[in-house]
């Protein structure tokens, strides 16, 4: 059964953050569930955590694709623009490509854009090519998806 994380935590007095959002962060968020396998998936609003020691708390931009905020995203889309996966086959390289990192069936990655000048510099969210999964092309939210090996890393 699906338990919901425990109450927000207030973060301890050393912790250091960057200038305040725009506006206060939100009290709850919500996820999308698998309550139990071969079940249906199911919205819930849970409780916003507050990251503890080593931990970090991210925002999953899935939710901005599917507002509708990012206007060069084509519809329908596969969701799932940040992502870890396994290698599940390889296909050829053509000539005057490079593989980037040599990679076997069963390698574990995650992918970006790694070509324009953002990416380079390590800004992948600002990435000027807007080559994003699920905004320009599918995304993970699949059994299978494609990934150019140049955006494995």
């Amino acid at each position: 059964m699906f338990t919901p994380p425990p109450p927000p935590r207030q973060p301890p007095s050393s912790h250091k953050t960057s200038a305040p959002p725009s506006s206060p962060p939100p009290q709850n968020f919500r996820a999308v569930v698998l309550p139990a396998p071969t079940r249906p998936l199911k919205i819930h609003t849970l409780p916003l955590p507050t990251p503890g020691p080593n931990q970090l708390l991210i925002c999953a931009g899935d939710a901005v694709i599917a507002t509708g905020l990012l206007p060069q995203t084509s519809y329908p889309t596969i969701l799932g623009h940040e992502y870890i996966s396994d290698v599940f086959a390889i296909g050829p390289i053509t000539e005057g490509q490079t593989a980037g990192p040599q990679f076997k069936i069963g390698d574990r990655i995650g992918g970006h854009c790694t070509t324009c000048p953002p990416c380079l510099r390590g800004q992948q969210q600002t990435c000027s090519s807007q080559q994003i999964a699920g905004v320009s092309h599918n995304g993970a939210h699949a059994e299978y998806t494609l990934l150019r090996t140049q955006a494995a890393v």
